[in-house]
């Protein structure tokens, strides 16, 4: 049996360079829908770039324009993302303390370190 190609979700111009150095990449044009797919898989693994190198300004970019090209895929316009998203940071605020919600029932050394850290940050 042969091991299963991989393939990989790639920016327009790779090709181009990849030509430009001899190689002849075998490529496939996705339909609409399978591009959105492969888009959104692509969104998780860049994700997981950006957490494994500490989120490196080249991951975040590469995130960035994954979500994009999943945006406009799903025919919305990134100003109306982030016009929500500051709508929603106006009435629920941002992720900037850093809050975890923990279980009330949740008796881990973890939930009460947190709980005990969020009833000092609340009390300074």
């Amino acid at each position: 049996m042969s091991p299963k190609p991989k393939m990989k979700l790639i920016r327009d111009l790779i090709p181009e360079d990849m030509h430009k150095r001899g190689y002849q990449p075998a490529l496939v044009i996705l339909s609409p829908s399978g591009r959105l797919e492969w888009l959104l898989e692509k969104l998780v693994e860049e994700a997981a770039e950006t957490k494994s190198d500490g989120g490196s300004l080249e991951e975040c970019a590469d995130v960035y324009e994954t979500l994009r090209s999943v945006v406009e895929a799903r025919g919305m316009k990134m100003e109306d993302i982030i016009a929500r998203a500051d709508a929603k940071a106006a009435k629920y605020g941002r992720f900037e303390k850093g809050l975890l919600w923990t279980n009330a029932d949740d008796d881990s050394p973890e939930a009460q370190v947190a709980r005990i850290s969020y009833k000092q940050e609340r009390e300074s």
